[in-house]
């Protein structure tokens, strides 16, 4: 029997590597209830996660823009209504860029 710190296995497990972008908890579960042994997640890329805070940044001056399009004001400082038309942004800006760079798997 295989034993993982206190995790036990059978003799011939069934384990899933983790995948990017296909590891997420539905999978898992859905695995796990067709029969797979161990399931984990896959690793944060530090690569993903600074190009993700620099378009985040980016972003910000983007919804500032995009309000200022809309008759509304940008930033207008250090509060709260700041903060909103920043993430708006952001968010606008990270879905467009994910969407159109979006890693493809081919099997």
């Amino acid at each position: 029997m295989l034993k993982i710190g206190n995790i036990k296995l059978p003799d011939f497990p069934l384990l899933l590597a983790p995948m990017e972008d296909v590891s997420d908890p539905p999978f898992r579960a859905v695995c796990k209830a067709n029969g797979a042994d161990m399931m984990y997640t896959e690793f944060i890329s530090s690569e993903g996660l600074i190009r993700d805070v620099l378009l985040g940044v980016v972003g910000a001056f983007i919804g500032g823009y995009l309000f200022s399009l809309f008759g509304a004001s940008g930033v207008t400082g250090l509060n709260l209504y700041s903060l909103l038309v920043a993430v708006v942004g952001a968010v606008v800006f990270l879905v467009v860029y994910h969407t159109v760079f979006r890693r493809r798997s081919f099997v």
